[in-house]
């Protein structure tokens, strides 16, 4: 139990950690705990452990968790991310890779082509504005491939790579599947 907020450096494969959002209401009620430690004193101990081998958990999923946990875990996920996967992460909640690519109406634009060098440097720019270390263009490009984004060339492009992107759709769920996780929990609030 802690009240700190990153309680545990949860990685993006977790499965070591529960994390319970316990609530506050008894916080104080000395009486509530007193009662609780009187159980235990007299029995209560014998009790639980009878009360939890007799319990049918034939049904018990051990994967499926309540979404409420995973959305805990993945603010905790992603304050232990690489800077490279904290930027994919801002850059889809924003739904736009460039920041400067807005329809009239100010919705962003996803672009299926990117040019390597404009993402990577935008990459490092981000980073630097958010005090974050900037990996190596070639570690960039790789964390990018595990998400569907193929580096590319072509004749058309003067030969000059270029990122092709699957949909907002397709990157997102993408993220969700590397990261682990729900795409509710992590993208329902945004659309």
């Amino acid at each position: 139990a802690t009240n700190e907020f990153w309680a545990v450096p949860v990685g993006e494969s977790n499965r070591r950690y529960i994390l319970m959002d316990v609530s506050a209401e008894r916080k104080g009620d000395f009486e509530y705990f007193k009662a609780i430690n009187d159980e235990i004193e007299q029995g209560g101990v014998s009790a639980l452990f009878q009360y939890l081998l007799d319990r049918d958990i034939s049904q018990w999923q051990p994967r499926d968790v309540p979404k409420r946990l995973l959305e805990n875990a993945w603010e905790l996920k992603m304050m232990g991310a690489s800077s490279i996967k904290k930027y994919i992460k801002a850059r889809l909640e924003a739904g736009s890779f460039l920041d400067m690519s807005t329809t009239t109406n100010n919705d962003p634009v996803w672009h299926e082509q990117i040019k390597s060098q404009v993402l990577y440097e935008q990459y490092a720019l981000w980073c630097k504005t958010h005090g974050l270390f900037v990996e190596i263009d070639a570690l960039f490009g790789k964390e990018l491939a595990a998400l569907g984004v193929h580096k590319k060339r072509s004749r058309l492009s003067g030969r000059v790579p270029f990122y092709q992107m699957p949909s907002l759709d397709a990157m997102r769920h993408s993220f969700v599947q590397l990261i682990g996780g729900d795409d509710v929990a992590l993208w329902g609030a945004i659309d």
